[in-house]
């Protein structure tokens, strides 16, 4: 193996940590602990508007990190900076709002406490989400590991707080603070010239159609939450949630795999697509190992960490381990459709996936109830991996 795939693999490594061990902390101690000592319906709650602040506010963050990546060789080619503070200032805005409106409308009251914490938190996701771009540039996956260790310190030091407040918005508002006094300390992203350059509108442009292609995405991922909270209540939440969270464990390698691989193929030339055949060999592989391993130590792992739970989480667990695994699969494929095909794709792929997975999640519930709903998600995953495959291998050789 070549110096540089040992690079990439080693960074991946890093990335995998920094990622992973959050989501570990999260799904096995934060979660159990706090499920033991609040009602289902108060977690689903927190279920969803988790769900809500990474729809939104990680979307935005994760649309400025990704641009600000795939653009940054121009920027330097041409030795400017700007823009991307403007650029940060109105999707602050533009976060504050829907997160407002969004928390309202799950608490069904104005509690100022509930809404104040959701805003705070919801900022920090968005600004952590943005600037660590500033090590993705450099290729600096150990600062980003070191990161990820220190979200877990945050979470942990959160759930000490909620011991005694009661209040569970700690565990998030801490995680997501020591992120972002992190990354400004070790980056310079707040110290860029607050100047709009001759590339604002082109940046501007691809920002507006990445976002919609990212929040279709992330609606794939955790609007299940976000729909069944206000149709069926927080405990059907609780329970749903619950049935995704080994697939989601085991996926989890997934993101940072994919984030190094965008970093990498960043300075690609197109002649280089071809690597996607290869890429998905590997994501169909880690899919079904990972559907493989989840099924297998589901019921031991669920019976310990939500005793309370585990008859009914069983029912739905296969399904949606499977809509899981495919999402594992997509996320590979997708830094590729990012980097050589129109940005257009994104927003296709990303809306006709939404649309088949609401329509379909929603018909199938009225006739089967969350069996149909889990259908639905399935096929609303499946849609999408159809349409990247259709783009590589019958558009694309065309071109």
């Amino acid at each position: 193996m070549s110096k540089t795939k040992w690079k990439i693999f080693f960074d991946m490594c890093l990335n995998i940590g920094a990622s992973g061990a959050p989501i570990a902390v999260l799904q096995l101690i934060i979660y159990p602990y706090l499920a033991s000592r609040i009602s289902s319906e108060e977690y689903g709650l927190m279920i969803t508007l988790y769900s809500l602040w990474i729809v939104i506010s990680n979307s935005l963050g994760n649309v400025l990190n990704n641009i600000r990546l795939l653009r940054n060789a121009e920027y330097e080619k041409e030795n400017i900076k700007g823009d991307f503070p403007f650029l940060l200032k109105n999707f602050m805005i533009i976060n504050f709002i829907i997160i407002f409106i969004g928390t309202i409308f799950y608490i069904k009251e104005l509690d100022i406490i509930y809404i104040v914490f959701s805003i705070v938190i919801s900022m920090f996701i968005l600004l952590k989400a943005y600037f660590e771009v500033g090590f993705r540039i450099k290729l600096d996956y150990v600062s980003i590991l070191i990161n990820g260790i220190l979200q877990c310190f945050g979470f942990i030091l959160g759930l000490i707080f909620f011991y005694f407040t009661r209040i569970w918005q700690f565990v998030f508002l801490c995680g997501f603070l020591f992120n972002t006094i992190f990354t400004l300390l070790k980056t310079e992203m707040l110290k860029e010239a607050f100047v709009k350059t001759r590339l604002y509108k082109s940046v501007s442009k691809d920002a507006g159609i990445y976002t919609l292609a990212t929040f279709s995405g992330s609606l794939m991922t955790y609007a299940d939450k976000m729909v069944l909270y206000p149709l069926m209540g927080g405990h059907v939440v609780s329970i749903y949630y619950t049935a995704t969270i080994l697939g989601k464990i085991i996926s989890m390698i997934s993101g940072p795999v994919t984030g190094v691989i965008l970093s990498y193929i960043s300075k690609w030339s197109n002649s280089q697509k071809k690597i996607f055949s290869k890429i998905l060999i590997v994501g169909v592989i880690l899919a079904v190992i990972g559907y493989g391993i989840t099924m297998g130590i589901s019921y031991p792992v669920i019976n310990i960490l939500f005793p309370q739970w585990k008859d009914e989480v069983m029912i739905y667990l296969p399904i949606t381990t499977i809509a899981i695994a495919i999402q594992t699969l997509n996320s590979f494929l997708n830094p590729f459709v990012l980097k050589f095909y129109d940005i257009k794709w994104q927003i296709i792929i990303g809306m006709t996936s939404v649309v088949v997975y609401f329509v379909m999640a929603l018909v199938l519930w009225n006739f089967y109830g969350m069996i149909g709903f889990c259908i639905g998600t399935v096929l609303g995953q499946l849609s999408k991996t159809l349409i990247m495959f259709f783009l590589h291998f019958v558009r694309g050789s065309k071109e």
